[in-house]
């Protein structure tokens, strides 16, 4: 009776492609992937320049994706530069492609569209939101990414109304 053959390990750059079709990742993050696969190094380094040779792997298309996807959840500057930095993604590049994508005056808009419907929500089923209810939206807003400036602006004029 033969044994069955073991299948063979897959290369890292194949390991590496079938990844990238499921979603997109940064250098780091792909490079963190593989690792956790037990490729070695020099192995990996190589896969990952060949991708980027072909187009495949690169973090500025990674952070334009991520930043679109999370202003779509609207979430604020800080928590994507976290997220992106977290990736690994260069500074420069998240700071360029935030600045392109989702400037500042945007944020804010976005900030006070939710404000406003956080308030106009509670005040059809609840009556005038208290200081406390104030505070709660307050900390939603800030764990969402948004400046503290800008949340507090929003606090404010709510609560000297």
């Amino acid at each position: 009776m033969t044994q069955p053959a073991t299948p063979k390990r897959k290369r890292a750059l194949d390991c590496a492609l079938t990844l990238l079709g499921r979603r997109p990742y940064s250098r780091q993050a792909l490079r963190l992937a593989l690792e956790k696969r037990a490729y070695q190094p020099v192995e990996i380094g190589e896969a990952l320049d060949r991708l980027e040779e072909w187009g495949y792997l690169d973090d500025r298309y990674y952070a334009i994706t991520r930043i679109q996807k999370y202003i779509e959840e609207k979430r604020g500057r800080l928590f994507i530069k976290n997220k992106l930095q977290q990736a690994g993604v260069l500074p420069e590049i998240i700071n360029a492609e935030l600045d392109r994508l989702y400037p500042q005056a945007k944020e804010r808009e976005v900030l006070r569209q939710l404000w406003a419907g956080f308030y106009a929500h509670h005040l059809t089923t609840k009556g005038r939101p208290t200081s406390k209810v104030l505070l709660k939206w307050s900390r939603r807003l800030l764990a969402a990414g948004f400046s503290e400036e800008e949340v507090k602006v929003c606090f404010e004029q709510e609560a000297d109304s």
